[in-house]
């Protein structure tokens, strides 16, 4: 019965790659674009105001990627 409620379907399965993919982008995209902000010599007070925006386009992209590689793998 047990092993019965731990059955991963492809709706788990999709839904966990997405949060993954949300949360690897929003650490290397907050990450990224927070170094390269640094680099260009931006003022701390800019380079925290961004801070949030930055992780969550990160983020998006990274959803966007898993959309594509999805669309590649199984639609193409």
């Amino acid at each position: 019965m047990s092993q019965a409620l731990a059955h991963i379907g492809f709706m788990t399965t999709l839904l966990e790659s997405l949060a993954t993919s949300i949360g690897a982008g929003m650490l290397l995209g907050g990450f990224a674009f927070g170094a390269a902000g640094f680099l260009r010599g931006r003022a701390r007070q800019d380079l925290e105001k961004r801070a949030l925006t930055d992780g969550y386009l990160g983020g998006m992209v990274a959803a966007g990627l898993l959309i594509l590689d999805l669309v590649m793998r199984y639609i193409v």
